[in-house]
């Protein structure tokens, strides 16, 4: 998502719309918060890991009618993008740091849907603490598409033991055979059955998401 020079803008100008330069700059410039973002005016960002930690990065792609309605506000779709990927980023104990973001519009985008799209990821950046880096932007032939790489920071001890707690609830949850794990397992079982009780929870009703969620919650506060 730059301006490269002497390119030609991949989005067609016309009186009703931006072309490419003016839309980053308009959209997304203002998003890149990060100094190695740059605002955008280059290829490229660069991005600087503290002594002792290490980047955890992952990708999912949105797409129209099939992961959300085509008729979906846009703040909704912008939330969705972004947090299916701040959600693998919290399931490996990762500090959100920053994101990339390939946009794929089809021929009837509005300045005004776009406008409450990156409206919408601006929050987003303000609550959970990230800058968007860059990515791109392209028309589709097709329905409206887009994917966010997500990265964040994490000690390594912090990662290990967060995936194994998590693990050992996940896969202890999903078994419905009786079988027979470790004492430690079945210690960690406890534990978080016990946990839910304390905090008039259950999982009974939620979504997969919802479920993670309060798995990696638990998981987290394991290990504090």
């Amino acid at each position: 998502m730059s301006k490269k020079g002497g390119r030609r803008n991949r989005e067609e100008t016309t009186s009703a719309r931006p072309g490419e330069s003016e839309l980053i700059a308009r959209y997304f410039a203002p998003l890149a918060t990060a100094p190695g973002a740059r605002k955008l005016i280059d290829d490229a960002a660069s991005l600087g890991l503290e002594p002792g930690r290490e980047l955890v990065v992952t990708v999912d792609m949105v797409v129209a009618g099939v992961h959300f309605l085509s008729t979906d506000p846009p703040a909704t779709v912008a939330r969705k993008a972004l947090r299916v990927n701040l959600s693998d980023l919290a399931a490996k104990a990762a500090a959100p740091v920053g994101y990339l973001l390939a946009l794929a519009l089809p021929g009837d985008w509005t300045e005004t849907w776009l406008a409450e799209f990156s409206a919408a990821l601006a929050d987003e950046q303000m609550r959970f603490g990230l800058s968007l880096y860059g990515g791109d932007t392209v028309r589709s032939a097709g329905a409206l598409s887009l994917s966010v790489t997500a990265f964040g920071t994490v000690a390594p001890t912090t990662q290990s033991g967060l995936h194994a707690l998590y693990w050992t609830i996940t896969l202890i949850k999903m078994d419905e055979r009786g079988t027979t794990f470790d004492a430690e397992s079945l210690r960690t079982r406890t534990r978080y059955q016990a946990w839910l009780k304390d905090q008039g929870l259950s999982e009974t009703g939620l979504n997969p998401f919802q479920i993670d969620a309060l798995r990696r919650r638990r998981a987290l506060e394991e290990l504090r």
